[in-house]
Formats: C-alpha cells, structure tokens, sequence
C-alpha cells in the first residue's frame, strides 16, 4: 500500500484509486470553509495557475493576505487528518 505524507510529516496509508477519489471530493468540499465558492469536482485538472487565480479571487476575508498556497496547504492538512481519522464518502 503506497505511504502518504502530511505537511506535518504524518504518514498514512493511502489504497489508490479510492483514497484519490475520497481525497479530492473532500478537499473540494472543505474549500468552501475557506474560500467564497467550493471547488468544483473537476478542480484536479486546473493548471497551477487557474488554481492560483481561484484561491487568490475567491479567498474569503480571513485569508485574503495569505498567500494562496499557504491556503490550500492548510486545507490539503486538514484533508490528510479526516483520511487518517477513516472519514469516507
């Protein structure tokens, strides 16, 4: 089973085809805590810039000087926690 690492340096491991799946519903699901318009379901296929300009257009108040890589690590964190706790979709 493949090894992931959190930001934090946590591992977990990660069965690929759904903990891709379940990863991606749950990061586009917990963008909306942090920006002014939840992630659509296709957000993986946006370029590192069109990614950029989402985070940086739709960032709400609280994070709108943040740059918008710091925004989406917290979120990618967050993401990784709920997995390690077992949360599925």
């Amino acid at each position: 089973m493949e090894q992931l690492k959190t930001s934090f340096g946590i591992e977990i491991e990660k069965e690929k085809s759904m903990a891709d799946k379940t990863y991606d519903k749950i990061f586009a699901k917990l963008s909306g805590h942090f920006l002014t318009q939840e992630l659509p379901d296709n957000w993986k296929d946006f370029d590192e810039d069109y990614l950029e300009e989402w985070f940086t257009e739709c960032a709400l108040d609280t994070y709108q000087y943040w740059e918008w890589d710091e925004v989406y690590d917290m979120i990618d964190r967050i993401v990784f926690d709920l997995i390690k706790l077992g949360v599925k979709l």
